[in-house]
């Protein structure tokens, strides 16, 4: 209740976000594929109402994507669609805006999964929140996380970088020799720069 009244979320939404979040924790499911959409969208009130359009097959995509074993509460599957969208999953179709629309508020629901994890559950799972925030923001999925927390990397350059083998800030000074030609000279120019910049450290 003081969470919520606090974020001003309905009282039902934050237990729900509690206990889908402690499930996925207790599982160990926190890279899962759709699991954290799953603990966002799963919930009674706050949810994005409308149609896939022609892109219902995703909604039967993500239900065969959820793990076994997590409930999903009647009418809630189109708003753990969105979730999956926002953290890297397909486009939803004809929902897309409203998914943009909820990227923007985004930050109200982390400071609330904050909230509960400093002074009521205690999973110690700041960090998780942190790359959640990351991944909504940026639209990406979990393996893409260490290269966006790279200034002037966004989702196509990290997917870019990937691609070629490029996984954490420790591979970018193998990146150089990797980037072909018909990347900007912008982009080669922040790749060496965060290279240097890890060289430096690491020395």
């Amino acid at each position: 209740g003081r969470c919520a009244s606090k974020f001003y979320f309905h009282p039902a939404d934050v237990y729900a976000w509690r206990e889908n979040f402690s499930t996925i924790f207790e599982q160990g499911l926190m890279n899962d594929e759709v699991a954290p959409a799953w603990a966002l969208g799963n919930v009674p009130f706050s949810r994005i109402v409308g149609d896939l359009g022609d892109k219902r097959e995703i909604a039967s995509e993500c239900r065969s994507k959820i793990p076994f074993g997590l409930d999903t509460l009647e009418g809630s599957l189109i708003n753990v669609v969105t979730w999956w969208y926002l953290i890297g999953g397909p486009s939803p179709g004809t929902l897309r805006p409203a998914c943009l629309e909820r990227r923007r508020d985004f930050g109200r629901i982390s400071r609330a999964l904050h909230w509960l994890d400093a002074y009521y559950m205690k999973w110690n799972m700041s960090d998780f929140f942190d790359e959640l925030d990351l991944r909504v923001r940026k639209g990406i999925t979990p393996e893409l996380v260490p290269l966006c927390k790279c200034e002037g990397i966004g989702k196509g350059r990290a997917e870019y970088l990937f691609s070629l083998g490029i996984k954490t800030v420790a591979d970018m000074p193998e990146a150089l020799k990797k980037i072909g030609d018909e990347v900007e000279d912008d982009f080669r120019q922040e790749i060496e720069n965060i290279a240097r910049e890890y060289c430096k450290v690491s020395d």
